[in-house]
């Protein structure tokens, strides 16, 4: 997926003008989030003390959630920041419903398709999420999958985060290193770049991934579930930003309240 989308993103966009993508930005104790209607409402930008933690070229990056049925993969992969084929475009196929930075930055999206699902390219699936920075290093994302029929499984990529590549040490939060993968373990993440690292907690996830694509590092927490009815389905996400040696602190605060429940 990624090698296709960068391909794309130096191909497409070589036409017409497009119109400019509006910033929608929240700023406190250091921390700066920057989501775009590039990406329908997606994250493009982390920001802590002024290092940033996100890359975002194409629409399958930056810090966004999508899912997956019944098996297919990205095959049927409603998407939140939009398509493969929106490549380097700055503007989206998912479509941003609503924007509101009253109290943190939220926002709504009709989720795209991934890769287009016969002649359908916007899915009827919508994501709506809250952003807020609680303190110095804490970031607060609260994600609403809506699932609009019953499905025999499903697989939420709660929220992804793609890195940049000098961000190649990875960490359990229980301060183990481990491989850069591909790799999956119970145990949430956090990648450095050997002096500031990002982290990811997820309430009711055990399912936390990990890839080096060389030029760029991806994280995910994955909630999977058989048979999952039509409804709406909510989780809340710590994302965890800082020195290394602190998020691995707050990372390690995380697990062990966690496993105290």
């Amino acid at each position: 997926m990624i090698w296709l989308a960068m391909l794309l993103a130096s191909l497409i966009g070589c036409g017409s003008k497009e119109p400019a993508s509006e910033k929608y930005r929240i700023s406190d104790h250091g921390i700066t989030v920057t989501a775009s209607s590039r990406l329908a409402g997606a994250i493009e930008s982390v920001k802590w003390n002024g290092v940033e933690f996100l890359t975002a070229e194409d629409h399958g990056r930056g810090l966004q959630s999508a899912s997956s049925f019944d098996h297919k993969g990205e095959a049927y992969n409603p998407t939140e920041a939009g398509s493969l084929w929106d490549g380097g475009r700055s503007t989206s196929t998912s479509q941003l419903l609503s924007v509101n930075l009253s109290n943190g930055l939220e926002t709504t999206a009709q989720m795209a398709f991934w890769l287009s699902v016969g002649d359908k390219v916007l899915s009827d699936h919508v994501l709506s999420k809250r952003v807020q920075i609680i303190d110095m290093n804490t970031i607060q994302y609260d994600v609403q999958f809506y699932i609009p029929r019953d499905y025999g499984y499903a697989q939420l990529e709660v929220l992804t985060g793609y890195m940049p590549p000098e961000f190649n040490e990875f960490y359990t939060a229980d301060g183990n290193r481990i491989s850069s993968g591909p790799g999956e373990q119970p145990i949430p993440v956090l990648f450095s770049n050997g002096k500031y690292a990002m982290g990811i907690y997820v309430n009711g996830v055990e399912n936390y991934c990990r890839h080096d694509y060389t030029e760029t590092m991806k994280w995910n927490a994955v909630f999977r579930k058989e048979n999952i009815k039509t409804g709406y389905y909510a989780f809340r996400c710590f994302v965890i930003v800082g020195d290394l040696q602190t998020v691995k602190q707050r990372m390690g605060e995380l697990w062990e309240v966690k496993n105290n429940l």
